[in-house]
């Protein structure tokens, strides 16, 4: 399916589809289009409004229809069954589907073979990233501020840090982001008050103490003081929602690196 997708993506944008039609996500591949739509009541009615107006683009800019096949560019019988690729619908004929999953299987060994991080040097690189974001985290925080930003800030960095150190792509790609990500709100609620107490140390109110003695008065504070440990715990969950909402796409990507697209045969 060869069209100008920047074209019609042009048209659709002052329609504010994701607002007015729900839809979630809107991808262009070779082998057609995949429409995500968020399920709440009444998104059927606006599915079909949106197909209304989004198949008549796709014919003006020359999309072909379910009589040809998208491998081959040959004509397709209608009355022959449809296969699901990645969540895509294909009318596309049997050894086409053959030949297209031989030639990914091949293209995802290969890539398997090219791979040579390992998971460890991903964690490391995802916590050492996870640990800089914390450290923005701490900072802000202190000047008394409290961005959700922060959480996404976290999550590149993670992810950056990940990739920088060959982190291995897979399916504990996942984990350890999760992990990187709960570590960097921990460095960066506990990051707030070492500046804190160090500022404090430094401007002579804590005589006799020195920064070595930082650790260990934190641990003293959290178990000695409830309205430092409520206080405490509150500020890490509030932490861990910005983490969650800002890694999200970055978690769902993730998961979806090295995984195989399935053909499924359907009706």
């Amino acid at each position: 399916m060869i069209i100008c997708i920047d074209a019609i993506v042009n048209e659709l944008e002052p329609l504010k589809i994701e607002k007015n039609y729900r839809v979630h996500e809107l991808d262009f591949v070779d082998e057609g289009v995949l429409v995500d739509f968020l399920d709440t009541p009444g998104t059927m009615k606006r599915m079909r409004e949106f197909l209304d107006i989004l198949v008549p683009k796709l014919k003006a800019a020359g999309a072909t229809g379910p009589d040809v096949c998208p491998a081959c560019g040959r004509h397709i019988n209608l009355t022959e069954d449809w296969a699901q690729m990645g969540g895509v619908g294909l009318h596309i004929h049997k050894d086409c589907i053959d030949r297209m999953e031989s030639k990914m299987e091949r293209e995802i060994q290969e890539a398997k073979e090219m791979d040579t991080g390992s998971y460890g040097t991903g964690l490391l690189g995802a916590l050492i990233g996870a640990f800089v974001g914390g450290l923005i985290w701490a900072v802000v925080l202190y000047i008394g501020y409290v961005a959700a930003v922060v959480g996404l800030v976290i999550g590149v960095l993670a992810e950056l840090g990940y990739r920088k150190l060959n982190g291995k792509k897979g399916p504990g790609k996942v984990p350890i982001l999760i992990i990187a990500g709960l570590f960097g709100v921990l460095v960066g609620t506990l990051g707030s008050d070492v500046i804190i107490i160090a500022k404090m140390i430094s401007d002579g109110e804590l005589p006799g103490y020195s920064f070595g003695d930082i650790p260990g008065m934190i641990v003293e504070l959290f178990n000695s003081s409830s309205e430092y440990r409520t206080e405490t715990i509150e500020i890490f969950g509030q932490g861990v929602l910005f983490a969650a909402l800002g890694m999200g796409a970055i978690i769902l990507n993730a998961g979806r690196e090295g995984k195989t697209p399935k053909f499924k045969k359907i009706k």
